[in-house]
């Protein structure tokens, strides 16, 4: 009665840092655009969660459970297609590529743990397929300009970048 399961833990949080990251994104956006001149960093005591979020919202994700109905896909599908390359930059200005590469890892382990439950050929899951792979070669190839200029990855490196993948 007293038990914590793991795997429903770990799906909770892993919903509770992706909405996190979208928040941020959506408020840095909101503030870009009333204040153009200020930086994206966030502030105050949201500072820590945010961080926490970013760099660990995917081993959350690859340990959640798979036969759950409350999986974080859908989060974690929204979270991809409206905020990644604004989680990049910012991973690339705290200089720790590290994250990317690892989380490009946890993608991949979690799709393979949700072919029986989703099915391979989901949109859902080559999208999240499509984006492990594309953040381990964003990290090896143009990990230096992006620790040079985090901002490159919107302007500069989607043009880089193979036809077919899906950045």
């Amino acid at each position: 009665e007293f038990a914590v399961n793991k795997a429903k833990s770990h799906n909770r949080l892993a919903i509770i840092c992706l909405g996190r990251l979208i928040d941020e994104v959506k408020r840095q956006r909101r503030q870009r655009t009333l204040h153009p001149s200020l930086s994206s960093a966030t502030s105050g005591a949201t500072v820590t969660f945010y961080d926490y979020a970013s760099s660990f919202f995917s081993e959350h994700v690859v340990k959640s459970s798979s036969a759950e109905e409350d999986t974080p896909t859908i989060q974690l599908c929204s979270f991809l297609q409206t905020c990644t390359l604004n989680w990049i930059e910012d991973i690339a200005r705290k200089a720790d590529l590290s994250t990317l590469t690892q989380t490009g890892k946890n993608l991949k382990s979690f799709v393979d743990g949700r072919n029986d439950f989703l099915g391979p050929l989901s949109p859902e899951m080559r999208m999240v397929r499509g984006w492990a792979k594309d953040l381990i070669h964003i990290a090896t190839a143009f990990g230096h300009f992006l620790l040079d200029e985090p901002a490159a990855i919107h302007r500069v490196i989607p043009p880089l970048c193979p036809r077919n993948s899906t950045i």
